[in-house]
């Protein structure tokens, strides 16, 4: 793990700046990336999920993440090894919402294989993550998770 790092990407912001500025972001994205539209509309549907008829949001939400997954894994087969700033971006985003979800697994699962993206361009990187207060547990799974990879790789190379 060498070769990978994470910063703050911004000064710490606050609630209103993180929510503007990701919302600005997010939504010139979506206008020219489908998955990057699935994307914005799940996290909308878990955040209405928690404030109301979480019955109707939750599988909305759902259909919107496997549509995510789905465009992902289109982008990952045609780009192979050179993988792309968006589809690492778009992997960082699904683990943001799980971890905003409480699914600590699914949000290692997401960060084990953005590293794993990381990894396969062979090239130093940083990774930029807001510094926001909410993000916080986010950057904790992400030092967890890249602790893990470098003992992995070293028991791969000693083995």
């Amino acid at each position: 793990m060498d070769g990978i790092s994470a910063k703050p990407c911004m000064r710490h912001l606050t609630n209103q700046a993180f929510e503007l500025g990701s919302a600005v972001t997010w939504m010139q994205e979506s206008a020219v990336d489908i998955s990057m539209l699935a994307l914005i509309l799940l996290v909308a549907c878990r955040s209405l999920a928690k404030l109301q008829h979480s019955n109707v949001y939750d599988p909305i939400a759902l259909r919107y993440k496997v549509q995510c997954l789905h465009h992902l894994n289109l982008a990952l087969s045609h780009e192979g090894s050179d993988i792309s700033d968006m589809t690492i971006t778009k992997t960082l985003v699904l683990a943001s919402e799980e971890v905003f979800s409480g699914n600590k697994a699914a949000a290692d699962q997401h960060l084990q294989a953005a590293v794993h993206m990381i990894n396969l361009r062979r090239n130093p990187a940083t990774v930029n993550i807001w510094n926001h207060d909410e993000n916080m547990s986010l950057w904790s799974q992400w030092d967890n998770v890249t602790a893990r990879e470098s003992v992995m790789n070293v028991e791969r190379t000693s083995a």
